[in-house]
């Protein structure tokens, strides 16, 4: 790296990582409120963006196993698909795990006009309340649900479209058999342009310890290592690193 002079700028990247997070202190020396900065931060992005809580933005039937809070990505990771769905005009999105359609009526408003959405489900009750869901926010019509073991329907005659958008959440411990599909040029789920977003990539801190705690860090931890050996020649990644992570990938 070079400064406008011509000089050579000596950068320690080995130090990056202090300052990763809008939460270290580096990044928020200049706070100086009583109020959690996490707090502060969380509010005012909800507050500049407009984003609304999901129970003041659809009619919600919800379980009563889990709430939205323990299952569903939050307002502001969906709020942020939504801006990619639509950035990019995506017509087809496909989603691996729906629990109620959350996420699901999300990325059925941000496709395009004669878009659609298909959404995985194991379990038959979140089908059910996912269902009545969709109806009753008018939203039936663009949305396909597939009932059934997502590696199953997915490696199945049951999806036979390629996909502008992937959406990776469900089962954590297939994941790394997921993105082995999504990514499968011979499967082809994946459009030419399309972008695979990968949900919880941390699994709520798992992946960071020397031995996974839990069968879903152990699968979310395989799909990493699935993620590191892909070419970088022909797969480009990021990091959202809010709230439990999220990586998106697209072809280079």
């Amino acid at each position: 790296m070079t400064a406008p002079d011509g000089n050579a700028i000596q950068v320690d990247w080995e130090l990056d990582w202090e300052r990763f997070l809008p939460t270290q202190r580096p990044n928020n020396k200049c706070y100086e409120g009583a109020e959690s900065y996490e707090q502060k931060f969380h509010d005012i992005l909800e507050s500049i963006l407009n984003v609304k809580a999901p129970q003041s933005k659809f009619v919600l039937q919800e379980s009563s196993l889990f709430t939205i809070n323990q299952m569903a990505s939050s307002p502001l990771a969906l709020e942020l698909i939504q801006f990619i769905i639509r950035s990019i005009g995506a017509k087809k999105v496909l989603e691996i795990g729906t629990f109620i359609g959350l996420s699901t009526m999300y990325f059925a408003e941000a496709v395009q006009p004669d878009g659609f959405v298909v959404t995985i489900e194991k379990f038959q009750d979140f089908a059910e309340i996912a269902r009545a869901n969709f109806v009753a926010n008018k939203l039936e019509q663009k949305i396909e649900l597939i009932l059934g073991d997502a590696y199953s329907v997915l490696a199945s005659e049951k999806i036979n479209s390629a996909f502008d958008v992937i959406f990776i959440d469900g089962n954590k411990e297939r994941y790394a058999d997921y993105l082995e599909l999504a990514t499968d040029k011979d499967r082809n789920l994946l459009s030419e342009r399309g972008i695979i977003i990968i949900d919880n990539v941390t699994c709520h801190g798992d992946v960071l310890n020397p031995q996974q705690q839990t069968a879903k860090g152990v699968g979310v931890l395989a799909c990493l290592e699935k993620i590191k050996s892909l070419s970088e020649s022909e797969w480009q990644t990021a990091l959202i690193p809010f709230h439990d992570g999220q990586i998106i990938l697209r072809r280079a």
